[in-house]
């Protein structure tokens, strides 16, 4: 089992993404303390709101860290589009709710996205993620960080809801998967049926993959 470092989410549990990048720039920067006001400038996080992982990912490849996006929702496009991407896909009225919440959070998020994808050091693969992919990714890069359904994961009721979450994979075994879940609440190198996590992941389907450069 991978020995990576665990930080619990912060209690507006809001911090999932925030918690795994905590977690990854320990692993990878053991000598440096990321404090929480560094992690939400690092992943450019809105004032009450979760975040987009351009920024964060962005932030790894420009120091020395190999990136990997395995994910349906596409950057490219995004990134050459703007905002009118996102409206064709979520919908006028959708985005129209989102975007009024915090305007300055999506302009953000233009603004990083251009960066993700015109990066060497980043790689992305627009797709939905497998099983599979997880599989080599695991095998490939040291760390692996990826999208669940928090509710699945646990084995709970997902017809009333589901809740949007990220957890780093600590170990893949035959019936099982060895995971950090922040929370909340927080559950450090916790075990997973594959029947469950398959569940959750299939909700989500993206995988950020991160590794020192050989």
């Amino acid at each position: 089992m991978r020995q990576i470092p665990f930080y619990p989410n912060k209690k507006d549990n809001l911090h999932c993404f925030g918690a795994c990048i905590k977690s990854a720039l320990k692993y990878f920067f053991p000598k440096k303390n990321y404090t929480w006001k560094e992690i939400d400038k690092i992943t450019q996080k809105g004032l009450g709101l979760s975040c987009w992982p351009m920024a964060g990912l962005v932030y790894f490849a420009k120091h020395g860290i190999e990136v990997k996006v395995i994910d349906p929702f596409s950057y490219q496009k995004f990134a050459k589009e703007g905002l009118d991407y996102l409206k064709k896909l979520w919908g006028e009225k959708e985005f129209k709710k989102d975007f009024n919440i915090d305007k300055k959070d999506f302009l953000q998020a233009e603004k990083n996205v251009k960066e993700l994808v015109k990066n060497p050091a980043i790689k992305i693969i627009k797709k939905i993620a497998t099983f599979k992919d997880l599989k080599e990714a695991f095998k490939d890069y040291d760390i692996v960080i990826v999208g669940v359904n928090l509710k699945s994961l646990y084995g709970q009721n997902v017809q009333k809801g589901s809740i949007f979450h990220y957890v780093i994979i600590l170990d893949i075994q035959k019936n099982n998967i060895i995971l950090h879940d922040s929370g909340l609440p927080p559950h450090k190198a916790v075990k997973i049926s594959l029947k469950n996590f398959k569940k959750a992941f299939l909700y989500n389907e993206r995988v950020f993959a991160l590794r020192r450069k050989p």
